[in-house]
Order: C-alpha cells, then sequence, then structure tokens
C-alpha cells in the first residue's frame, strides 16, 4: 500500500488484497520496479491517445507479472507464513520438543547462541516412512515461527537441461533470502541429492554441488534462513550433504504411538460420534501412519453419513464403521 501511494500519477482504485497476492514474494526494489512499470503504462497511452490516463488496476498486475515471469517460477512458491502452528500437530509431542529445541529457541535467541559460541544450525532433515506428517509439521513449523515458507519438491527444481537444475537451486536460495526470515521444505529430497557416484549425470552432480555451496553459505553468512528437507530413505541422500554446516540435524519422524494415533484420529474426524472405545482404535490402528488414520476416521464419517441419508435423520459414527474403515484401509495397504 505504501508503495501504490508512493506513484507519482494519477491512480484508479486498486484492489490492495489483488496487489498483495500479485507480489507475494517479491523485495521492495521489485514492488518499485512494478509500480514504476504500471505508471509507464499508463503514460504511454497518454501519449498515444493525447488524453489524460490513469495508472489502472490492470497495469499494475500486468508489470508484476512480468516480473515474475523475468525472475523466474520459484517466486510461485512463497508463501507468506502459514496460518498453522504446533497445535495443529497430533501427538509427537517428543518430536515438537526437539524442533522447538533445535529449530525455534536458536532463531529466537541467538544472542544468547553467540554468547556462548553455540553454532546456529541451518540445515535440518526429516526422514520417516511415507505418511508420517513430515511435510505437515515442516508447514507448522513455519507457522510456529511466523516466517516465509517455501515448499519446493524435486521435480520442481530438477531440469532435463543440463545446468539449469543447478540454477533453480540457486535461484531459490536467492529468493528465500531476499524474503527472509524465511523456512525452506524440499519434499523428496533424495530425488535431488541423490549419491554423486559416476552413474549420475553431470546435472544431477551440479545440483547437490549448488545445494552444498548454498547451505554453506547460510552458516557462513548466517542468514535467517532454515532448510528443511524431508526423505523416507536417509541412506539415499548423499553423504556430503549429511556432514557438519549442512544438514547437520537429522530428526527421525517414526510412526505414532498408540496416543498418538488417538489423538490423530480425534483431529481428524469431525462427525457426531457415538461412545467409542479410543484404546479399541488405537489397537486397530497399530502400524498406521498418520494418513491411514486420516483416511480411517473419513471412511467412518462416510459411512455414518449414508445412513444418515437414507434415515434422513442424524446417525453417529460407531465402532462397526471404524472397524470396517480400518479393514478397508489395510486391504488398500
Amino acid at each position: 500500500r505504501h508503495y501504490l501511494m508512493t506513484l507519482d500519477a494519477r491512480v484508479e482504485d486498486i484492489n490492495s488484497e489483488y496487489f498483495v497476492q500479485a507480489t507475494a514474494g517479491f523485495t521492495a526494489s521489485d514492488i518499485e520496479e512494478t509500480v514504476s512499470r504500471a505508471a509507464r503504462r499508463a503514460a504511454n497511452r497518454e501519449r498515444e491517445s493525447g488524453e489524460e490516463d490513469s495508472v489502472r488496476e490492470a497495469d499494475v498486475l500486468e508489470a508484476a507479472e512480468t516480473i515474475s515471469r523475468e525472475q523466474g517460477t520459484v517466486r510461485e512458491f512463497i508463501e507468506t507464513p502459514p496460518n498453522q502452528d504446533f497445535d495443529d500437530v497430533a501427538g509427537m509431542a517428543e518430536i515438537k520438543q526437539i524442533l522447538r529445541q533445535r529449530v525455534i529457541d536458536p532463531l529466537e535467541n541467538p544472542l544468547l547462541y553467540e554468547e556462548y559460541g553455540v553454532d546456529i544450525e541451518h540445515g535440518f532433515l526429516l526422514y520417516g516412512p511415507p505418511g508420517t506428517g513430515k511435510t505437515h509439521i515442516s508447514k507448522c513449523l513455519a507457522g510456529e515461527l511466523g516466517v516465509n515458507y517455501i515448499h519446493a519438491k524435486a521435480s520442481d527444481l530438477v531440469s532435463k537441461f543440463i545446468g539449469e537444475g543447478a540454477q533453480n537451486v540457486e535461484q531459490m536460495f536467492a529468493e528465500a533470502r531476499n524474503n527472509e526470515p524465511c523456512l525452506i521444505f524440499i519434499d523428496e529430497i533424495d530425488a535431488l541429492v541423490g549419491s554423486r557416484g559416476s552413474q549420475h549425470q553431470t546435472s544431477e552432480r551440479q545440483i547437490v554441488n549448488q545445494f552444498l555451496e548454498e547451505l554453506s553459505q547460510l552458516n557462513d553468512q548466517d542468514h535467517d534462513v532454515v532448510v528443511v528437507a524431508a526423505t523416507n530413505i536417509i541412506e539415499d541422500v548423499d553423504d556430503a550433504m549429511l556432514r557438519s554446516g549442512r544438514f547437520t540435524e537429522q530428526i527421525e519422524i517414526p510412526p505414532p504411538g498408540a496416543e498418538a494415533r488417538k489423538e490423530i484420529f480425534k483431529l481428524h474426524l469431525n462427525a457426531p460420534v457415538a461412545d467409542l472405545d479410543e484404546t479399541r482404535i488405537a489397537a486397530l490402528t497399530n502400524g498406521f501412519v498418520a494418513s491411514d488414520i486420516e483416511a480411517v476416521a473419513e471412511q467412518a464419517a462416510r459411512q455414518a453419513m449414508h445412513r444418515a441419508q437414507h434415515a434422513n435423520s442424524i446417525k453417529k459414527v460407531r465402532m462397526a464403521d471404524i472397524e470396517n474403515a480400518v479393514a478397508t484401509i489395510r486391504s488398500c495397504c
């Protein structure tokens, strides 16, 4: 809004919400350039028509879109601080405590760590089976910190053109630094920075090398950027990525225990319920990961909803619904 007010030109009403969305992730200089280009578009129309004109909403949005295209596609992954935090993570009390100690506390108390000569880590690796909630907890971590968020998958960054993947990595880190404090989450990191053996192509080795360089710079230059990566198989991640100064902190996200399974189930079951045996539910879902339990809750709710449709009255989720849902999910797996 401040930059829109600085336009040295006549300005029509511009939806500030649209402007904020169009310039998400922009630096101050990017926004200044957006405003400047929008003003030039209006001036060109005025010269061509010979009549007075104003800067229109379309001028501003088109200028923002052009700048975003010129700077590549990584910008579109930047999000403002997520509206989720650790309250939205069911169970995982131990994991949340570890993240508070190793990630949140150092970032919130940097002077204390400096006083005692303790380095602040910038790279964290979450590992564990698929469906344990690695992506969800990373987003909640960004929300807990109140920082900007980048969620990238290996497929977002890898390119079949040699050298382009490394450039994408470089640009992503540049965007994070321009929008710090920022948390970068990279899913399936093993697909991006697997072992650099001879069987890998030049472009893949370049990506790993670029990652190593970027992580080293974060530590050397003390940027307010945290990188959280996730993998299902930690053995597939290049050994160089796990050394000191890179993904030094490696945190296992295991399948949820009995108490956590109860909490996850209650979080995802948003339907009228009869008296349910939580202990039995925990036993029935033994070995399930978070995504499995979420599926059980949804399936059970659907069964109750279908009964309600036929009876034209409210029907509650029963233990039989949950047992049937568990059997269905287990058969699918």
